[in-house]
């Protein structure tokens, strides 16, 4: 790919997209040279590596300005091109919901399970504890090979007695070993993919998180406690009814009669449309969710 650029004399022949370092230090200098916008400057550092000759001036005459453009636009082309630098992705709020409950407060927050650092991590896992899967996989790969053989002495345990590993709507403890969390809980949410498990998945949700709540208890004293919400990743559970149910069985624990025994739950999400069915669900129940809405005082950090 030859591009070429002809005006009043000046050429500019031979950018193709293997062009060297060399070159593109010098478009870059050039760049920001011209960017002083100082009335007949000469640009001698690309007229030493021959991509301009040495009495341009970009701010001259007003043809040379637009030139000038045009060649600061191929640059940056070439920079991207180079570099193939993807476009940085957009990034969702810090803080996307915050309720104060009786007990305790629920914060929503974009994030990595695997860096958050809090006391206890929650994490989707299979019935076999095998971490192949979404988040889960995320979590044995950070966690290390030690989470690994504890799996499988869970499971070695289990069947000694001819049971499952962990079944559904079950959840089991085990140390966080590599994570920044002490402990982490694996909970087995329903798996929607397989119509026995979709056909009750409101009952198992509720279920689950049940059992996570127990061994939460079993627990005690704990901070802060950061939990995906269940089955939302590749358990394909529908995102606006588990945004609801995620809501509400999270706030009426938090807001009950018992003391959960945990300060500071934060909901962990980085999936872009489950926070999308998260808000318009929020929107549209706010009034009728447990506890009080603090998301605008959290966000200016005045709570």
């Amino acid at each position: 790919m030859v591009l070429a650029l002809q005006h009043h004399g000046m050429c500019f022949r031979h950018l193709r997209y293997g062009v060297t370092s060399r070159l593109l230090e010098a478009l870059l200098q050039t760049n920001s040279a011209a960017r002083t916008g100082v009335r007949g400057q000469s640009l001698d550092v690309s007229a030493r590596h021959g991509t301009l000759p040495s009495n341009f001036s970009p701010c001259r005459h007003r043809d040379n300005r637009y030139l000038w453009y045009r060649f600061h636009k191929i640059s940056t082309f070439f920079a991207m091109s180079i570099n193939q630098a993807a476009p940085p992705s957009p990034c969702m709020p810090d803080a996307i919901i915050a309720r104060q409950c009786r007990h305790s407060l629920l914060r929503v927050i974009a994030g990595d399970l695997t860096r958050y650092e809090a006391e206890v991590a929650v994490t989707c896992a299979s019935n076999r504890l095998a971490g192949r899967e979404g988040l889960d996989a995320k979590m044995h790969a950070a966690a290390g090979e030690k989470l690994r053989e504890a799996c499988i002495q869970i499971g070695k345990d289990q069947r000694a007695q001819n049971l499952q590993p962990c079944p559904v709507g079950t959840a089991v403890t085990t140390s966080g070993f590599d994570l920044p969390q002490k402990h982490l809980i694996h909970v087995v949410g329903p798996d929607c993919r397989r119509p026995s498990q979709d056909e009750g998945r409101r009952e198992l949700i509720v279920k689950a998180y049940e059992a996570m709540f127990e061994q939460v208890a079993n627990l005690g004293g704990i901070d802060t406690i950061v939990c995906p919400p269940l089955s939302m990743g590749v358990y394909a559970y529908p995102h606006r009814e588990g945004a609801r149910m995620t809501m509400e069985i999270l706030l009426g624990w938090l807001d009950g009669e018992e003391e959960p025994g945990i300060k500071d739950f934060i909901l962990l999400v980085n999936d872009e449309n489950f926070v999308k069915n998260l808000k318009t669900v929020y929107r549209e129940s706010e009034d009728q969710f447990p506890g009080v809405d603090c998301t605008r005082q959290y966000r200016t950090r005045r709570y």
